[in-house]
């Protein structure tokens, strides 16, 4: 939920805290449940939102005994999802598309907004390196092992501009995350690419049609046979390495 805090007449922006977002405490035989969900409603695990996106293609399911607190965490669009513990602390996601039944582990705090209009704008504030997961990552990392806990997110200051306003900002978001992602995937493409020419290089390579072929060159059997023969001959002494000394300075020269 979100609480006005103050309001700037120069910008007509409002800056509000959020309010009373809920986290599922942990129950006590939650991970036995989890495991013994077969299928049940979705469980959402913190990574499954470790990319900054809902993924639901590794799913997991639990079953929930009748009146568990954990049923007041259920998932619903709009909902703003964020990790409170663990190595991807601040990781978080937007739900933007209706679930089947599902509902967050104790990992993962779950934000409601009063107006489902405001859900995208607060997610990408939330994200935001310069703002919502900067000081959520200065109170994860501030002493021992890394957590947020709900005042953290309670006391988050949004700046929300009018709705006319984070409109604009969506859709310019939405123009850049789309630029951003075709050319990581030309990147992606073109590394393929890269990796299938030099396959194809060394295949030459090894096969002699990298460059022109001399048909006066030795075989390279024939080369092969010479170095096994050489290290199969016993040691000659001094005289037998003066031999081949002068033996690879002519072939040298004939070269």
């Amino acid at each position: 939920m979100l609480h006005r805090s103050a309001c700037s007449s120069e910008d007509k922006q409002e800056v509000l805290r959020l309010r009373e977002p809920t986290v599922m405490k942990p129950l006590r035989f939650w991970n036995r449940l989890h495991r013994a969900a077969m299928p049940g409603p979705i469980f959402i695990r913190a990574q499954d939102i470790n990319t900054g996106r809902l993924r639901l293609d590794d799913l997991a399911h639990v079953n929930l005994p009748a009146r568990s607190e954990g049923t007041r965490t259920r998932v619903f669009r709009h909902d703003i999802l964020v990790t409170i513990t663990g190595a991807n602390v601040t990781k978080s996601a937007f739900v933007d598309a209706e679930l089947d039944e599902a509902y967050v582990s104790q990992h993962v705090a779950l934000i409601r907004p009063v107006l489902e209009d405001t859900g995208t704008y607060l997610y990408n504030w939330i994200v935001s390196p310069v703002h919502g997961r900067k000081v959520l990552e200065t109170a994860a990392y501030g002493a021992g092992k890394p957590g947020l806990n709900l005042d953290h997110l309670r006391n988050l200051v949004v700046a929300l501009p009018p709705l006319a306003e984070q409109v604009r900002i969506q859709a310019e978001l939405s123009a850049r995350t789309t630029i951003e992602e075709n050319a990581a995937c030309t990147v992606d493409t073109s590394g393929r690419r890269a990796d299938r020419l030099r396959q194809a290089i060394l295949k030459c390579a090894f096969e002699g049609k990298l460059v022109p072929q001399d048909p006066g060159d030795e075989p390279a059997s024939v080369l092969l046979e010479r170095i096994r023969a050489e290290r199969a001959a016993p040691p000659m002494g001094d005289s037998g390495r003066n031999v081949r000394r002068e033996r690879r300075a002519s072939a040298a020269a004939a070269k």
